[in-house]
This record gives C-alpha cells, structure tokens and sequence, in this order.
C-alpha cells in the first residue's frame, strides 16, 4: 500500500475514532445528562491516569523497538516483542486495576462511585493490553488498525449498549465499556495472528530492545493525559457535577480540532524512529515539516466550525449544553496550538529524545494537578478553562522549540561538512 493509501486510511480509522469518543459523550449526555457526563468524565480519568502508571511507557517503547527492528512487510519478531511487553505490563495493570478501584468506591475524587468499582477492576487491565496492540499496529506501520483498540474504538463499540441502557442493557455505562474492551480483546487476538509472523524472533532479544524509557514514557504519557483529557480527573471536589459535564462536553467537541495529530503521529512515528536510527537527518525534517503543514490544514476546518457553529453542534448533547458554548471557543485553540506542534512531541519521542519531553511534561503535570483543582475551586468553571488552555499551550510550544533547536544543532555539522 503506498503512503498515500496509508495516510488516508489513518485518517479514516482516526476519523471513525474520533467519532466513537463522541457518540459515546452524546450517548451517555442524553440519556443521563450533565450530571452523568461529568461523573464519566472523573471515572474516565481514573481509568486514564491508572492505565498509564500501568503500561509505564511500554507503549511507546514498543512502538519504536517494532518499527526499528521489525520488517512491516513479514511481521517478523513482532509479536514476540509483543508477547515480552505483556509479560512486562499484567501484573502492574491488575495492581492498578485494583486500586482504581478502591479510589471509585471511597470516593476520594469528589464522590463515591461503588457501583463502578468492580467495572473498573476489570476494565483497567484490558485497556492496558489493548492499548500494547494498539502501539504494536502502529509499529508495524499498520496505524489504521490503532484506534480500534484506543478508547475512542472502545467508546464507539460501547455506545450502541449505553443507548440500549434504556432498553434493559448495562444501566451503568462503565460496564459498556468493559464489554466493549472483551470484545476488541478477541478481534485484537485475531488480527495480531493475521498481521504478524509467529515463531519469529527479532535479532536482538526482545527483553534488550525495551530496555530504557520507561520513566521518560511513562511520565509523558500521563501528563499528555491529565493535561488533555483526563483534564477533570482531580476537578471533582471542587466543581459541581453538572458544571464539569458542561466542561466534558466543550473538551470532547475541542478534541475534534485535535483529531488531526492522531491520525498524523501514528503516521509519521515509524519513519521518525527509521530517519533517527539512520541518522537522517535532512528526513527527520522532510517528515516533521509535512507533518506540521497537514496537521495545520486538517484541524482548520474543525477549529473554525468549532468558533462558528458551537452552539448547534453541543445541541446535540442537549438544549442545556448550549451553555458550553464560550468554554469550547477557548478549549478548541489551545487544541489548534497542540495540532500545529504535535508532530515536535513525536519527533522527539521516535528519535530517542524522550528525556527533555519528560521534563516538559513533569512541569505541566504538576501545574495541571495544582491549577485545574485550584483555579477551579477559585474561579469556578472559568477559572478551569484558563488553567486548561494555559498548560496545554505552554507545555506545547515548549516541546516544538526543544526539538526544533536539537534539530538546528544535529544539523549543523552537515551544513558546515557540506
């Protein structure tokens, strides 16, 4: 399949993605409303942060260790580095599974959720592993079978029962959740057999190539979460729940303008880490520069509607959701700032830069959990928004100007060779 093809069906998969984190918002808006949506959007958060302390960063790592060590043609050896990361990952997501768990049932967050407790307990360890498939697919330079197995792809699965709730089916939408993530579990099985070569090893033992990054990917992965969407997870004791289902709704419509850095960093990450381990350096600016100027040309359209037309698009949640209309105005630029600069974060991630984006992150992570609870509890709602859209910017302009001054310096001695 040339590029091209390549390209336009990752936009497809991110697209239908995209879709299913929607639909699952809308769904669960209207048939419980702002309340239900912002008591989702906490346990949403409880679900992303455990699940990121639990893959600590081997999505990432093998990520990069597929695509530089795996021919995408034959497959071979990924699914042993596949199976080696499992093995790495289990018994930290049960752990993790269990105390987000305990974190639903006490209510520490601002309210006790009992009834998703046992949900939780289950749902944590598969969208862990499931979330080790989607980076062996885009290792693979397979990116359009990723999102089937994100929690958009889950969202999309679990919608259709959260409007059947009505019908007699799962009263709570975790539990949709749960029996969306068994069932992306066994197609994942399926189609890792279909894509991949058994029996195979790579050359260098799986257990040596994720070695290292753990920390660097962990601590990136979580604070993209808690910065994005995971945004409302340490919210809870200070904005009521309707006010923070508002807020869920503006973000879940802001992502949208967002889409397009999902679909173009799976894209471009196996030929980043390809540039990087040949030490190309004039390709390491090829892909980022094309890179940046789609991302920039796909969110525009996006962004704009979001500033034009937000009232009629959050109607879809609901008459009363209208209300979100000036938070998602503010929301939707910071995600243009992320569209524009996000391909930097992947640069950095796929050439083995990580450590700088680490300490990025940590910041923006600390500020997050510091801003977010406290401008909240001062400000109310606006007081959230500000606090969003000033770490999500300032965490990604950071980023883009730590890779494009390496990248000035690595090329250097080749201006001066030449």
């Amino acid at each position: 399949m040339k590029g091209s093809f390549r390209l336009l069906a990752t936009f497809g998969g991110r697209g239908v993605s995209a879709i299913g984190g929607m639909l699952f918002s809308v769904a669960v808006a209207r048939a419980a409303g702002a309340a239900a949506l912002g008591q989702m959007a906490i346990l949403f958060g409880i679900l992303g942060v455990a699940s990121a302390i639990a893959c600590r960063g081997y999505d990432m790592i093998l990520l990069r260790s597929t695509a530089r060590e795996v021919d995408p043609e034959t497959g071979r050896g990924a699914v042993a580095i596949l199976y080696r990361a499992f093995v790495r990952v289990v018994p930290g997501a049960v752990v993790a599974g269990v105390l987000a768990a305990l974190v639903a049932y006490s209510g520490a967050l601002g309210t006790m959720m009992p009834d998703t407790a046992l949900a939780m307990l289950i749902a944590l360890p598969l969208l862990t592993l499931l979330m080790l498939v989607a980076a062996f697919f885009k290792g693979l330079d397979k990116a359009w079978f990723a999102p089937m197995f994100e929690i958009g792809g889950i969202s999309l699965v679990a919608s259709p029962l959260v409007f059947a709730a009505r019908l007699g089916g799962p009263a709570n939408p975790v539990w949709s959740i749960v029996a969306a993530a068994v069932l992306l579990a066994m197609i994942a099985a399926v189609l890792v057999r279909r894509e991949a070569s058994f029996g195979h090893k790579p050359a260098q033992d799986p257990a040596v190539l994720l070695q290292g990054g753990q920390v660097d990917f962990m601590l990136i992965g979580l604070a993209t979460f808690v910065v994005q969407a995971g945004a409302f997870t340490f919210v809870g004791t200070a904005l009521a729940q309707d006010t923070i289902g508002l807020l869920r709704a503006a973000e879940r419509f802001a992502m949208v303008v967002s889409f397009p850095t999902l679909a173009v960093s799976p894209f471009i990450a196996p030929r980043i880490a390809r540039h990087a381990r040949d030490g190309n350096v004039d390709g390491l600016i090829r892909v980022s520069r094309k890179a940046v100027i789609a991302s920039i040309a796909a969110g525009g359209a996006p962004f704009l509607a979001m500033q034009f037309a937000s009232g009629p698009l959050l109607s879809l949640m609901g008459p009363g959701f209208v209300a979100a209309a000036p938070y998602l105005h503010a929301m939707a630029l910071a995600h243009m700032v992320l569209v524009a600069t996000n391909p930097f974060a992947m640069l950095l991630a796929m050439s083995g830069r990580e450590r700088p984006a680490m300490w990025i992150n940590i910041v923006a992570l600390v500020a997050a959990v510091v801003s977010y609870p406290g401008f909240s509890a001062l400000f109310g709602p606006w007081g959230f928004v500000a606090a969003y859209v000033l770490v999500a910017v300032a965490r990604s302009l950071a980023i883009a100007a730590v890779a494009i001054t390496g990248i000035a310096r690595a090329r250097r001695p080749v201006a001066r060779s030449a």
